[in-house]
């Protein structure tokens, strides 16, 4: 899958001085190295354009395809949790790994005992959760997509073993200035007075086993 990403700045960069163009463009292209890698995972696990948030008929596989899923019942994520690694296990896998939306991860965080006090104290709010059960954890809103997919999704964690998900740069093609033209459909930059940066990448994605996967749904 071929993705790129582009970005406007003003004109005005031109004027100054030769540290100061280095650094604007640097730290463009390392954020433009952070969308790629978002990017990646809109793709890899919903199938959709990230431009357009529609599931695209160029990705043939996600790790949304799989049937198998739990959906939270009574506010008892962790009891979800539990339940999906079960059902890797007895698909013959190893659950060694969980990404949560933030706010599975904060409602784990938040749940409390019949004393009121919370069950998992050591997670804090949820947002730098980086192991849960012994399985390896990380935390990003793209296992919802909300803010890109078109049509909202239930997804709130996947539990599964994640080598049976692979990916690499096939080709990395350097981040390039664009001077003329209109690059993304936002107006010509001369007339706008800007220039544009653009990087790109193609990946390449393998999901080597559906049911090494379970889905959260909320």
């Amino acid at each position: 899958i071929k993705l790129q990403v582009t970005m406007r700045f003003s004109q005005e960069v031109k004027w100054a001085d030769e540290d100061v163009q280095i650094g604007v463009l640097q730290d463009l292209a390392d954020n433009a190295g952070i969308a790629l890698g978002r990017a990646l995972d809109l793709v890899g696990i919903h199938k959709i354009n990230p431009l357009t948030g529609q599931v695209s008929g160029q990705v043939p596989a996600g790790i949304i395809d799989t049937t198998q899923s739990v959906t939270i019942a009574n506010g008892k994520y962790d009891e979800a949790v539990e339940a999906a690694a079960g059902l890797v296990i007895g698909a013959g896998y190893t659950p060694n790994g969980i990404a949560m939306d933030p706010t599975l991860s904060f409602g784990i965080s938040t749940m409390r005992d019949t004393t009121g006090r919370k069950i998992y104290p050591e997670l804090g709010f949820g947002q730098n959760v980086a192991n849960f059960m012994g399985m390896n954890a990380a935390v990003s809103d793209t296992v919802s997509a909300k803010n890109e997919i078109a049509v909202p999704s239930n997804l709130e964690g996947i539990v599964g073993q994640f080598e049976a998900f692979r990916w690499g740069v096939q080709r990395s093609i350097g981040a390039h200035l664009i001077e003329y033209g209109d690059p993304d459909g936002l107006g010509d930059l001369q007339r706008m007075n800007q220039l544009a940066l653009r990087a790109e990448v193609v990946y390449g994605i393998g999901i080597l086993a559906d049911e090494a996967f379970v889905l959260i749904n909320k």
